[in-house]
């Protein structure tokens, strides 16, 4: 975790005791970070993780650095729907309640691959799997909240007739060629947290 002041770091200063969040792909990188952050603020968290020794791992780590032990990590392969269903199920039957979302999963490979599911690798785990969680996952936001869509991060299209389209999409009839590049700035479509706008109580 960057130490205050690094780079313009600054913490966020917030009360979230009592609060619920989850965080997907939460073992690494900006995952993690954000985790530690929610975890730093009072909320208890969910690590999202694909590989459950290195959601532990991470697990460790926010607890040693931010002294909460509020945290907690649940498999899942966001690639995967039938995965996906079962984390959304194990999240309402552990917790009453999720006040925060934050789908930051984003595959990004050399090579393309279709899921069991019959879906191109990079929309499963990009697209599907994030919407279908979210869905699943609505009934557990606080009746009293009014959600608001905060994007954190996004890459790189182009405009169509239909609209904004990656440049590698199966909706494009002349697609790009395959590579890491594009299968990163393309399948990346935009990392949202679904976060309370308001809520009373």
């Amino acid at each position: 975790m960057p130490a205050a002041g690094h780079m313009g770091y600054r913490p966020f200063q917030a009360d979230l005791s009592g609060a619920v969040a989850l965080v997907t792909v939460a073992n690494s990188g900006m995952g993690k970070e954000t985790t530690r952050e929610l975890a730093r603020m009072g909320a208890e968290v969910i690590l999202g993780c694909l590989s459950k020794e290195r959601g532990e791992a991470a697990r460790n780590e926010i607890i040693q650095t931010t002294g909460s032990t509020a945290v907690t990590v649940m498999q899942v392969d966001l690639s995967s729907l039938a995965s996906v269903r079962a984390l959304a199920h194990a999240v309402h039957e552990r917790f009453p309640k999720l006040d925060v979302l934050v789908n930051n999963a984003a595959a990004s490979l050399r090579v393309r691959e279709v899921t069991p599911d019959g879906f191109e690798r990079h929309w499963a785990t990009n697209v599907l799997g994030p919407h279908l969680l979210t869905t699943l996952l609505l009934p557990a936001v606080p009746h009293s909240c009014q959600l608001q869509q905060t994007p954190v991060a996004a890459a790189g299209g182009v405009p169509s007739q239909t609209g904004w389209l990656p440049r590698w999409c199966p909706l494009r009839p002349n697609r790009i060629s395959f590579g890491p590049a594009e299968s990163w700035a393309c399948w990346l479509l935009r990392t949202h947290a679904w976060v309370p706008k308001t809520c009373d109580g």
